[in-house]
């Protein structure tokens, strides 16, 4: 990774409380309804989707297993992703999913995983995976994980300017998706007639 000299680095886990999500004993069901409580998967953090969850009727959960607001959720196997959990639904994260739990004063949660999203920062990901079978990243790898410690006025910047390249990105695919659709018709009209 880059960094300017003069940085402060610090790993993840020396700013930042690390754990593994709630193992089930059975599967958890989608269910669009919106009782018992909400499961976050990996396929939510993947697409940064928290609208179509599945939900357990399991209640004795421990309070430091229910989400917070603020909560990064940080993929394990496979290619790693994050998303930060800002919904207000009561929720847990599944086993397959490590809960970043960053101390504020010092980090954004959403910077933490605008980071951990980076190409930068998943190659060097990449590289701390255990490959015997799957990609896996390992809690203990995830914390030793080198962090540059911005002011929080840069990484609201950063955060900021991220999310605008994203919004901009929707934007052509759709204009280009537009586009798309409008020279089939030019073509259909002029070959009809």
């Amino acid at each position: 990774m880059y960094y300017i000299v003069g940085m402060e680095i610090k790993k993840l886990k020396d700013f930042a409380g690390i754990k593994t999500g709630f193992t089930f004993r059975d599967s958890v069901e989608l269910r669009p309804e919106l009782s018992g409580l909400a499961v976050i998967q990996v396929r939510n953090v993947v697409n940064n989707d928290f609208k179509d969850l599945a939900y357990t009727d399991k209640t004795d959960f421990k309070s430091n297993n229910i989400l917070t607001k603020g909560d990064v959720l940080v993929t394990s196997r496979g290619q790693v992703r994050a998303a930060v959990y800002n919904e207000r639904a009561k929720a847990v994260a599944s086993n397959l999913l490590f809960i970043v739990r960053p101390n504020t004063e010092f980090v954004l949660p959403e910077y933490v995983a605008l980071l951990i999203n980076s190409d930068l920062v998943q190659k060097k990901l990449k590289r701390l995976q255990d490959y015997s079978t799957m990609a896996a990243l390992s809690i203990k790898a995830l914390g030793e994980l080198e962090i540059p410690v911005l002011t929080k006025e840069k990484q609201k910047e950063l955060v900021l300017f991220a999310g605008l390249a994203t919004k901009q990105e929707k934007i052509f695919s759709e204009l280009a998706e537009l586009n798309k659709k409008l020279m089939n018709g030019v073509i259909k009209g002029a070959l009809n007639g």
